[in-house]
């Protein structure tokens, strides 16, 4: 399956899972921080379009909601509070979990925040794992390290 596909399908397989929850389909994924279950692709969907679900963390087989007692009285939307007394953490299928899998490892650069993502790991790991800020040639300063490139 090429990216266009996987995110695709992941496109698809959100709306479809929380539009009847009443998530305003998207049509895009948002830029977002690998590795970081809170900050995600889906944790950004799931928390920009549900401003009651500020503690979601998307792992790589599910997404936790992380509702405790007392917090499903807060939520205002009627059916967002009676799919979350139903499902407290969802399974996400194959096809998702490898589009987490492959955008933690940085096949999906498109969709990955930079700033955040550099404030998040630092400025050198977002350079080792995720090519932020490189160059790919001799004016990179974290791979020529020795050179003095005036920057």
């Amino acid at each position: 399956m090429n990216t266009t596909e996987q995110i695709m399908n992941t496109i698809k397989w959100v709306n479809d899972t929380f539009c009847p929850w009443g998530l305003t389909p998207i049509e895009d994924l948002p830029e977002a921080v690998p590795g970081q279950g809170n900050s995600c692709v889906i944790a950004k969907v799931l928390k920009d379009g549900f401003s009651e679900l500020e503690n979601v963390h998307v792992g790589s087989t599910s997404i936790d909601f992380n509702i405790f007692d007392g917090d499903l009285e807060d939520i205002q939307d009627a059916r967002l509070k009676e799919m979350l007394e139903l499902d407290e953490n969802i399974s996400l299928p194959q096809d998702v979990r490898t589009f987490i899998r492959d955008f933690d490892s940085g096949k999906f650069p498109e969709l990955i925040d930079d700033e955040q993502t550099i404030a998040t790991v630092g400025e050198w790991d977002a350079h080792e794992t995720f090519k932020i800020g490189c160059t790919k040639d001799e004016t990179c300063s974290f791979c020529f390290p020795n050179q003095d490139i005036p920057f």
